[in-house]
């Protein structure tokens, strides 16, 4: 690849990786559909990769930290959003695992704490908070630890 088409594919790529720290599946698909050739896209990300412009594992480290930290996601939500930007599975798993499980408890213990205020909360008002949290990618053995610790009594069925 010359410099005129590694210019060429950073200007074009300016605004795109601006606006997000992209993976390199993003970027691929993104080159592609600007008209880019395959070979000269591939010459390019492993160029990025080498530099740092393009790093599939900040991505996932960056989304990790977010995610548990600020947005308080489970670890199925996050890696959920991770698979659909198109990493690979092996590397989320690796860095999920670096992930402490008592940050992540606590997060599905807070937010529990805050859905249900009331000592004696109906049934339909624990199955909305069950599903929330499910939905927010928390894994149901823990929300269900979390309800048996807090003393709640709830009949469920899946």
């Amino acid at each position: 690849m010359d410099l005129m088409e590694y210019s060429g594919i950073l200007e074009v790529l300016k605004k795109f990786i601006k606006a997000r720290d992209r993976t390199s599946a993003e970027v691929r698909s993104f080159l592609i559909s600007k008209g880019f050739t395959h070979e000269i896209v591939s010459e390019f990300l492993e160029n990025a990769s080498d530099s740092g412009l393009v790093s599939d594992r900040r991505v996932i480290e960056n989304s990790l930290e977010l995610g548990v930290n600020v947005k308080k996601k489970g670890l199925n939500k996050i890696q959920e959003e991770l698979l659909q930007r198109g990493l690979p599975e092996d590397k989320i798993t690796e860095k999920m695992g670096e992930v402490s499980g008592d940050v992540v408890r606590s997060n599905c213990k807070d937010l529990f704490q805050k859905k249900i205020r009331n000592k004696s909360p109906g049934s339909k008002e624990m199955k909305n908070c069950i599903l929330w949290l499910m939905q927010k990618g928390y894994e149901e053995e823990m929300i269900f630890s979390i309800i048996r610790e807090s003393g709640i009594s709830i009949e469920w069925e899946e």
